[in-house]
């Protein structure tokens, strides 16, 4: 894509500050650029390379959701652990009841820069929202452990969405709590669509897409998926410039 002049930034600016559902706005091809490069570079002040951590570490969540306990303790050689499969069924139900609300609500990416159909809805949007962004931050635990906590287990890193803070309305606040999420489910690369400038947040659309089918047996021809792929992801995370990265394990383009 070319670059933005500084005149298309400012004009860009005023039709979305200004009247966010003028039809001429919606339908110009550099607005969501502008929206990724202006977050980019927020996040890559708070940290060099912050954008492609987080894009990695949701590809690490992803994976991590679609290998089971046993699956794990065979990859790894070793038990799971605590609170394994109790944060990874929590973690999936969030998930797919935001995936409800995006795909009731936000039928396209265009929607992203209009209201839901009614108040009703746009509650249950932020409301699920909400319940991933406690997930990520740890202040939503079950059984006593926190996604933070095992992130940090499975890794060996912390789960930047939990540590990270950034400005935001004069205060610092968790990375978690910059966005409002979205979840898309057709695709296997996320993105960034829309700010709110009024709460000073930016709109991802994280991608969980369909699990494919996931061979445990890794000579296994022609499978999409392997056990071992889902375990590399999480434990040695995401390379971009890899070509032998399994394509099938989401991302996202923050």
């Amino acid at each position: 894509m070319s670059e933005i002049s500084e005149n298309d930034k400012q004009f860009y600016r005023k039709q979305y500050y200004d009247n966010p559902l003028d039809p001429l706005y919606i339908t110009l091809p550099d607005r969501q650029q502008l929206v990724i490069t202006e977050l980019e570079e927020r996040l890559n002040a708070v940290e060099k390379g912050l954008p492609e951590k987080m894009s990695e570490q949701w590809s690490q969540l992803v994976a991590w959701s679609w290998l089971s306990k046993n699956n794990w303790e065979q990859s790894s050689g070793g038990d799971a652990p605590p609170g394994y499969n109790q944060l990874r069924r929590k973690f999936i139900d969030v998930v797919k009841n935001l995936a409800y609300y995006t795909m009731l609500n936000y039928y396209s990416q265009d929607a992203y820069f209009s209201r839901p159909r009614s108040e009703a809805d746009q509650a249950s949007v932020e409301f699920c929202s909400l319940e991933l962004s406690k997930l990520l931050t740890g202040e939503t635990e079950v059984a006593g452990k926190s996604l933070p906590t095992l992130f940090n287990t499975l890794t060996g890193e912390d789960l930047v969405f939990a540590t990270k803070e950034i400005q935001s309305g004069g205060q610092s606040i968790l990375l978690a709590n910059f966005f409002w999420f979205g979840i898309q489910v057709d695709r296997f690369t996320g993105s960034c669509v829309a700010y709110d400038q009024n709460n000073d947040r930016y709109t991802l659309l994280l991608a969980y897409p369909p699990r494919p089918e996931v061979s445990e047996n890794p000579e296994t021809i022609n499978a999409p998926l392997t056990t071992s792929d889902l375990y590399t992801r999480i434990v040695d995370g995401y390379d971009e410039g890899n070509p032998n990265q399994n394509p099938y394990i989401a991302t996202c383009n923050c």
